[in-house]
């Protein structure tokens, strides 16, 4: 059985991570705020029910009213600055995590800008240093143009090496920035490529049933 002081930390770098990788450059090293501490160790596999939020315009939402969805076994926690982040651990000792945030980005989503995020080009210049980009496309979701974006790279955390898959789906909508992250971590590369592999058709349903309201 993983410890749990194992799988607070596996946590705690996935969530420093995903801010790193999706939050415009300024703002990359004033984002631990969001990290969490997680208290429980339970052992879930994806759930293939998905349950759904809805963003009411106030708080973190910034004024948006959005549907997103998420696995409905997957655990809410709490977080300062993000919409919303869900998590699961599997037996695999694999963490994953669906991010939801809507930020204001620095630069303005003027129509050339936008054209610019759906380019493969400006894709590859969002994945995190040393990651390695695995592909980049232009997708629609409720008929906004959305970048799905996905990188593999590898970490060290207290001293142990660390696969991390992400997948990311950014939405530029009314000058804010949508983004739908989901990650998955764990020490055996095999494992995490099987998950990951296994799991993206599920993740690409849940970004893609996002409804703007």
């Amino acid at each position: 059985m993983p410890c749990l002081q194992y799988f607070n930390a596996l946590i705690l770098w996935l969530l420093l991570i995903f801010n790193i990788y999706i939050t415009l450059s300024a703002m990359r090293l004033l984002i631990t705020s969001l990290l969490v501490a997680i208290s429980a160790t339970v052992f879930a596999q994806a759930d293939a029910k998905h349950c759904e939020f809805s963003t009411d315009g106030t708080g973190k939402s910034l004024g948006l009213k959005v549907k997103f969805q998420y696995p409905c076994g997957w655990e809410n926690e709490k977080s300062k600055s993000s919409v919303k982040v869900f998590q699961t651990k599997t037996e695999d000792e694999l963490a994953v995590v669906e991010q939801i945030d809507i930020a204001i980005p620095k630069q303005p989503l003027t129509p050339e800008r936008i054209a610019e995020m759906m380019t493969v080009d400006d894709m590859k210049k969002q994945a995190s240093k040393g990651g390695k980009f695995l592909w980049g496309r232009r997708l629609k979701i409720d008929g906004k143009d959305c970048a799905e974006i996905a990188t593999q790279e590898t970490q060290s955390v207290m001293g142990i090496k660390l696969i991390i898959y992400i997948i990311t789906y950014r939405i530029p909508y009314d000058g804010k920035l949508v983004s739908m992250s989901f990650a998955i971590t764990g020490r055996d590369e095999a494992a995490c490529t099987k998950y990951f592999n296994n799991n993206k058709a599920m993740m690409l349903s849940l970004a893609s049933a996002t409804k703007f309201l």
